[in-house]
């Protein structure tokens, strides 16, 4: 009974000490809006710092011949080659507009009839 109460005690003492160095919160810069949030409108409440605007991905845009900035002329050619034969990258493009068809779909049944 002496033994287990003098581990119990040294247990306790021992988890009373910390060898870490005292917690310091680092000095973090804040902008003062975010491009996403709205300016406020004139008639708001006090403290009221704009609404959020929902993200616009602008995924579905084309980006171009963009392996041209590489100065490569096998690579334009190999570019070239693919895009007029692959047949696998014509039904990845098929398979891609058909999904982007399909969530536009989805998005039109939430609208009012």
């Amino acid at each position: 009974m002496l033994r287990t109460t003098a581990l119990l005690l040294a247990g306790a003492v021992m988890a009373a000490c910390s060898l870490a160095p005292e917690f310091k919160s680092p000095a973090v810069s804040v902008p003062a809006a975010y491009k996403e949030a709205l300016p406020s409108p004139p008639l708001a409440p006090a403290g009221d710092a704009g609404q959020w605007q929902a993200a616009a991905p602008q995924d579905d845009q084309s980006r171009g011949e963009w392996w041209t900035q590489f100065g490569d002329s096998l690579l334009n050619d190999y570019e070239r080659q693919a895009a007029g034969s692959n047949q696998d990258l014509a039904a990845a493009l098929a398979r891609l507009e058909a999904s982007r068809a399909l969530v536009r779909l989805a998005a039109a049944a939430q609208l009012p009839r």
